[in-house]
């Protein structure tokens, strides 16, 4: 794929994103420490899964294996004692079987997925101080890049413009980040 990819995704998912970064208002006030908890129990739910299915495709796995982020997940949940709830397993496992599941598919998800982790060292400092947590444990999930936040984008964007070009790949990939972004704007409500 090209650079018109990257900017193809961007626009195209642009109305789900910010309706999701909305809908989630973490940074607001009154999202509490309670609320957190089950969003990261709901985010290693989620992440479980994805890995699951990366594995699948060795083109993604070589290339997603430094950046797992259920090793982070579990420790930011033993730190607030939390866990994964079924129905979460469930919701994520419905979602992933309403999917024609491939590489172009996980790529897409994997736009949405490091543009999350992107931003998230931002996030990592406004929980640690918020809720007292540590950056190693309670908020590794979003802080889990630290001074590879910058290397790992570049990477993942090389990556994807990499790809070759081609239609179909190109709309499988927009329609997948788009998909997650409005199944994500649902299974994370800042509710507890």
């Amino acid at each position: 794929m090209t650079t018109a990819l990257r900017e193809n995704l961007k626009t195209e998912t642009a109305v789900v994103h910010h309706a999701l970064e909305k809908h989630l208002s973490m940074m607001n006030e009154a999202f509490a420490l309670p609320e957190y908890t089950r969003m990261i129990e709901r985010w290693a739910a989620f992440h479980q899964a994805f890995e699951k299915a990366v594995a699948g495709f060795p083109e993604v796995a070589e290339f997603y294996s430094h950046r797992l982020k259920t090793p982070m997940l579990a420790r930011d949940l033993q730190a607030l004692s939390a866990q994964v709830h079924p129905e979460d397993e469930k919701l994520v496992k419905e979602f992933f079987a309403g999917l024609d599941l491939d590489a172009a598919a996980l790529w897409g998800m994997c736009y949405v997925i490091e543009g999350s982790t992107h931003g998230g060292v931002f996030m990592a400092r406004h929980f640690a101080k918020k809720f007292n947590l540590s950056p190693d444990a309670g908020v590794s999930y979003f802080g889990n890049y630290k001074e590879m936040m910058g290397p790992n984008w570049t990477g993942f964007v090389a990556k994807l413009e990499g790809i070759p070009a081609d239609a179909v790949v190109e709309a499988k990939v927009i329609e997948s980040a788009s998909r997650l972004f409005t199944f994500m704007h649902d299974y994370l409500k800042p509710s507890a």
